[in-house]
């Protein structure tokens, strides 16, 4: 159990190969949580984008919008994981006093 929602490790037989791959399975808890991670991973996807400053990125290989389900690669350290708190062209819904936090 995480904050968004359950993460599940699934074996799958490989598409290509002849032997069996590990995929992550994210079910999320709420709609919202499950859109805004989905569109991060669809924005990496599009730029081709794998790793940030050298830390591993999961790759979509799928999703379910019924199940709020997101499949992905499991990654081995150094590694970014869970997108569901990140925003996408807009920022974070913070309140005025929160946002001063940190600045001096």
């Amino acid at each position: 159990m995480g904050t968004q929602g359950s993460v599940y490790v699934v074996n799958i037989p490989s598409k290509s190969l002849n032997r069996i791959d590990q995929v992550a399975v994210k079910f999320h808890d709420r709609e919202i949580a499950y859109n805004r991670e989905l569109g991060i991973f669809l924005r990496l996807q599009d730029l081709g984008i794998d790793n940030v400053c050298g830390h591993r990125v999961p790759l979509l290989t799928d999703y379910d919008d019924e199940l709020l389900a997101i499949e992905m690669t499991i990654v081995s350290p150094p590694f970014c994981l869970d997108f569901g708190g990140a925003y996408l062209d807009r920022p974070p819904d913070y309140s005025p006093e929160v946002w001063p936090i940190g600045k001096k």
